[in-house]
């Protein structure tokens, strides 16, 4: 990672500041930060969507918000339903610490099409990293939902455990 990258397709990467920032914010458990920071650094769709589940905002966010309260009440922690089961925002941060991962390998590796490490992870390869947070725990919702739509919504992607 350098201060002034400019990857070889002419884009402008993520700077070290950049990524320091995404980090601070994933760190703090600020997941909507994180995803709203990310998506204006790099014009990220998934990282929209994600902001906006996150914050609970939009019909995206008002779906996520009422299947989270039935989650924490059904299965979170108190509920005495499964002791296994961390609570759904343990879970959403997993997803968050999932993308950073992504983006952070992105930087070291340069895994894009154009071989290029400059930080900005596809659609897809965003989404498969929130599918890789839910594996061992993709019985609970969204993971169920997840991992049991992935080969028709994308079928590059790995299905199920």
């Amino acid at each position: 990672m350098s201060e002034t990258y400019v990857a070889p397709n002419g884009e402008a990467g993520l700077t070290d500041r950049e990524v320091a920032v995404l980090s601070g914010l994933a760190d703090a458990h600020n997941r909507g930060g994180f995803y709203m920071a990310y998506n204006a650094m790099m014009d990220s769709g998934e990282a929209s969507l994600q902001s906006r589940i996150a914050t609970f905002s939009g019909p995206v966010g008002g779906v996520a918000l009422a299947s989270n309260r039935i989650l924490q009440v059904v299965f979170g922690p108190g509920s005495d339903a499964d002791p296994e089961y961390t609570g759904i925002y343990h879970l959403s941060q997993k997803v968050a610490d999932a993308a950073l991962d992504a983006i952070v390998n992105d930087l070291s590796t340069g895994t894009n099409s154009d071989g290029s490490a400059d930080g900005y992870i596809t659609d897809e390869a965003f989404f498969n990293s929130a599918v890789k947070a839910w594996e061992g725990i993709e019985t609970y919702f969204p993971g169920n939902l997840l991992l049991e739509s992935i080969p028709r919504l994308c079928p590059s992607s790995r299905a199920g455990p």
